[in-house]
């Protein structure tokens, strides 16, 4: 059995040396490279130990002395040579060395097992892990991933920038946003320049109305009725839900520990896709129920929600229209309707019914000075 290895002559040379060295079943020949020097041992008299990383070396030494005399590194070929040839210590050594690599491999195993076993475990709870999660989650890192999803969509669509327009627009849901408590009191309204009849929240608070969406409104309770149910998904972290669902395990437990770098960079991939995700009618029957009660509490009947509810409805159940985005993500059914008018003939007392407002004639006139403008979708 032939290899190489370093040699150590401790009397004369305390620098190590290169030797090829040959095995066989009675000697150990070293002979030293740039050298004429040759050394003989007998094996019997040779004892020895592993160490270096990992325990990848094979120390050799005399009997008699604790200085290594001269090392290999271990390998297969050698480890099966001295299992046959070599003297008891030395077989020894080697079914020491593979016996706690094996011990070494199993501790690998049983510790990927576990890490497995603990990554399925969350994913079958996955979805008591998101709520959780979102629990946890400070409001820094939902407005992080809030302001990616928002840089993503800034880069697809064509946003409305004229500020007349905007700030009477912000004015007209000032009533909306008046009781808004921290941290989500920082609403803020956007316009996407398209016929698309579609609005959506993000983390951390922004709501975009698409044009398709604000000319489909009849009055100003219709639109003060999706303004807070998108408010409403804010509020509950339905939209961080959405997303936190949607993405993988591993990014889930790294954003619950903190580290929201890998979702940010998955938002700025796929935010679009995102966003476009459906909410549970579970999500969505308690965003109406809680716009509901914020509408009542502003003053504005909330079956103008309704209204626009039944609009939708009707057009897509006609396959009239093409761009109700609207429907496929907030899915607007007769059971939601039901719900809110049900709320409305209980919960509502004439009295009350009669100060609640359906129609604003400052939304109307904005309307129409928005279109007339020539704001309309180009």
């Amino acid at each position: 059995m032939k290899c190489s290895g370093f040699y150590f002559d401790s009397d004369n040379d305390p620098k190590k040396a290169a030797v090829d060295i040959e095995f066989t079943a009675q000697q150990v020949k070293l002979s030293v490279k740039g050298r004429s020097q040759v050394i003989v041992w007998d094996q019997s008299k040779l004892s020895s130990y592993s160490g270096g990383s990992n325990e990848h070396l094979y120390f050799f030494h005399k009997t008699n002395s604790s200085n290594p005399s001269f090392y290999i590194e271990r390998n297969k070929d050698l480890d099966q040579f001295l299992l046959k040839n070599s003297n008891p210590e030395l077989q020894q050594m080697v079914k020491k060395r593979k016996n706690k690599s094996k011990l070494n491999w199993s501790f690998a195993a049983i510790g990927i097992s576990m890490l497995i076993a603990f990554f399925v475990f969350l994913f079958s709870l996955k979805d008591q892990v998101v709520d959780f999660a979102v629990a946890n989650i400070p409001y820094k890192i939902e407005k992080q991933l809030g302001d990616a999803l928002f840089n993503n969509l800034k880069a697809q669509f064509k946003f409305v920038e004229d500020k007349e327009l905007l700030d009477q627009y912000k004015k007209i849901a000032e009533n909306s946003l008046v009781n808004l408590e921290p941290p989500y009191n920082d609403i803020q309204l956007y316009i996407v320049k398209s016929d698309e009849t579609n609005a959506f929240a993000m983390p951390g608070g922004h709501i975009v109305f698409f044009e398709g969406a604000l000319k489909e409104f009849k009055n100003y309770s219709e639109f003060a009725g999706v303004l807070q149910h998108e408010i409403s998904h804010v509020k509950l972290r339905h939209s961080l839900k959405n997303i936190l669902s949607s993405v993988s395990t591993y990014l889930l437990v790294s954003v619950f520990l903190g580290d929201a770098s890998g979702l940010i960079a998955v938002l700025a991939d796929q935010g679009s896709f995102l966003l476009r995700q459906s909410y549970s009618r579970e999500y969505e029957l308690d965003a109406d129920n809680a716009a509901f009660e914020a509408l009542v509490k502003s003053k504005v009947d909330p079956r103008g929600l309704v209204g626009f509810f039944q609009s939708l409805l009707d057009k897509s159940n006609s396959k009239l229209e093409k761009n109700l985005e609207w429907i496929s993500t907030h899915p607007a059914t007769q059971h939601r309707i039901d719900n809110i008018l049900k709320r409305y003939e209980k919960e509502i007392s004439q009295e009350l019914r009669a100060s609640l407002v359906m129609n604003n004639p400052e939304f109307k006139n904005w309307k129409s000075k928005y279109y007339s403008k020539g704001k309309q979708t180009q």
